[in-house]
């Protein structure tokens, strides 16, 4: 943060903080700047003192947990902030959770449980690992969306790790067989606009591989089963590439997709026995399973327009298919997270509580179990007006 002169005769750095610091007010006397800074991992309040336009001191802080609001200063000296809640004039919150996916029938459904462990508000695309003992999650480092951190949680001991992988912005992340790797899709800082594929190493805390790409540039599927390949979907091809050489090989042609060509979606069963795919039949969208090679086709889920059904993903064990249904309310998009039996026995909402899906373009990730689907959801908060006073030593002080 910089203090400058109305004349800009001046300008002089106040703070000089490797974490974010930002939106500066003034107190009412000008002896102090206040201001929003994550320096603890969460958006805290904090202060530094300033005498003709330079700072006096080091920078302190004054609320824990304030949040990085908007705010203003009264006449009095009070600190008046607001706190936005869900909607066009407002903030989403959004966080990681954990679902059961085990009921056929609606039941007595647990809440969905948190999984983060710190900057509730700010972590999103959960990535269950493939042996289910972890779970990665991506956070905003601040109150915009770059330069964002991954989240490593292990379930048994509650243990968060944080790493900063030097990523402007990344969306998806895929677990290697061993879980000593993790795929970030995303924007890597100092590449320009060029979106690819890193591989980042746990055991190294940095990045081992950038830019790992299909050609032409394809959608991220995920790890081959040795690990050795990453397959991408390229213009309704599936696509490996050897992500040592770099070589990319087709593992199916188009031809043999050809059946899938007015599919929306589409997602292969762990063993590539299966697959559940979207398609349209009149003002029907339809949720269907077949066989790899499109035979025995089924409908096991439908909804009328103008709903639609996305992302389907297979459980680990090939007997269910999670899925999103999107629908309109009051005006606005709204997702909803189901489940189906894959023999088209049943089908259900998975219970979220006053939560629902944050964005239905986001897949969720199933436990390795076949119980459980970690995903990102949000809730509508009503906002608020706060004052806060007394907070600022005295003159003298």
């Amino acid at each position: 943060m910089f203090v400058v002169n109305i004349d800009g005769t001046q300008t002089t750095r106040i703070t000089d903080s490797p974490a974010e610091d930002g939106s500066p007010i003034f107190s009412a006397d000008g002896r102090f700047v206040l201001f929003s800074s994550n320096r603890r991992g969460t958006w805290d309040l904090w202060a530094i003192k300033v005498e003709n336009g330079r700072p006096v001191g080091t920078a302190f802080p004054v609320k824990y947990d304030f949040g990085d609001h908007s705010k203003r200063i009264t006449a009095t000296g009070k600190v008046a902030f607001r706190t936005s809640g869900s909607g066009i004039d407002g903030v989403i919150y959004k966080d990681v959770y954990e679902v059961q996916a085990t009921r056929s029938v609606p039941g007595d459904e647990a809440q969905p449980k948190a999984l983060a462990k710190a900057s509730f508000g700010c972590n999103f695309s959960p990535a269950w690992s493939l042996d289910g003992k972890k779970v990665a999650y991506i956070r905003h480092r601040g109150a915009g969306e770059w330069h964002q951190l991954l989240c490593v949680l292990s379930l048994a001991d509650g243990v968060e790790q944080t790493f900063d992988p030097g990523m402007a912005k990344f969306n998806r992340m895929f677990w290697s067989p061993d879980g000593q790797t993790i795929a970030l899709f995303g924007l890597a800082e100092g590449r320009g606009g060029w979106w690819g594929l890193y591989l980042f190493s746990l055991a190294t805390r940095g990045r081992v591989a950038d830019y790992i790409q299909a050609d032409p540039a394809g959608w991220p599927l995920g790890f081959s089963a040795d690990g050795k390949e990453f397959i991408f979907i390229a213009e309704k091809e599936r696509v490996a590439v050897d992500l040592t050489t770099r070589a990319q090989r087709t593992i199916s042609s188009l031809e043999e997709l050809a059946w899938l060509a007015g599919a929306e979606d589409f997602n292969f069963s762990r063993d590539e026995a299966l697959v559940a795919y979207v398609a349209k039949e009149g003002a029907e969208w339809q949720l269907v399973v077949a066989d790899a090679d499109g035979r025995n086709k089924r409908v096991v889920a439908r909804v009328h327009e103008p709903a639609t059904i996305m992302t389907p993903r297979w459980s680990p064990d090939s007997t269910k298919v999670a899925y999103y249904v999107t629908y309109v309310e009051d005006g606005w998009g709204r997702h909803q997270l189901h489940v189906c039996a894959a023999d088209g026995s049943w089908e259900r909402r998975v219970y979220t509580g006053e939560k629902y899906v944050h964005n239905a373009t986001m897949p969720p990730s199933w436990s390795a179990d076949s119980t459980k689907l970690a995903l990102t959801l949000v809730e509508d908060v009503v906002g608020e007006i706060g004052v806060m006073e007394n907070f600022l030593p005295a003159a003298g002080e």
